[in-house]
């Protein structure tokens, strides 16, 4: 997609969120997720690099040796509550092509299935974009599951930071 279709669409989008407005709830680091209990990065499932401009100096991937379904989860303290919300993916972006994974949120209730982790194809190599993920939920949850769709041995994408979004209407 090119700049100038970029922005067009950014733009529809503005004026369609126009009435709704987000606030960060919360917010985790792409190397602050677990597996087993344990992080994912000390736990070897995955992998983390330091990047000058990452929240907290470095961004995390998980390796393409995970398993078809493997996954790795996002825990945050305060749950998110019922109705709309959104997770964003704070992703770096390079050369290397990733894996396909999906997105879940967990509670109560087990884990549902959201979204596929999409990064923009026009998004430039050595940039961070932000892959919003809408959520509408008829109850509060407070974890992502970050789960591989596809049986191949690519990596994920670049992960800097997690964060969840509570729309007001």
């Amino acid at each position: 997609m090119g700049m100038k279709r970029s922005l067009i669409m950014a733009g529809v989008l503005g004026v369609a969120l126009s009435g709704f407005a987000a606030d960060v709830h919360q917010k985790t680091e792409g190397e602050g997720a677990y597996v087993g209990g344990q992080n994912a990065v000390k736990a070897g499932k995955m992998e983390a690099k330091e990047v000058a401009e990452a929240s907290a100096g470095q961004v995390a991937r998980v390796p393409g040796s995970m398993n078809q379904w493997g996954f790795v989860s996002y825990w945050f303290g305060l749950p998110t509550p019922e109705g709309k919300s959104i997770i964003r993916f704070r992703v770096y972006v390079d050369e290397t092509p990733t894996s396909t994974y999906g997105v879940y949120i967990a509670g109560k209730f087990g884990q549902k299935f959201i979204a596929k982790l999409k990064v923009p194809a026009d998004a430039k190599p050595g940039t961070f974009v932000d892959v919003d993920i809408p959520v509408s939920h008829d109850e509060e949850w407070s974890g992502v599951a970050f789960k591989k769709f596809e049986k191949n041995d690519n990596p994920s994408a670049w992960i800097d930071a997690v964060s969840t979004l509570v729309v007001a209407e």
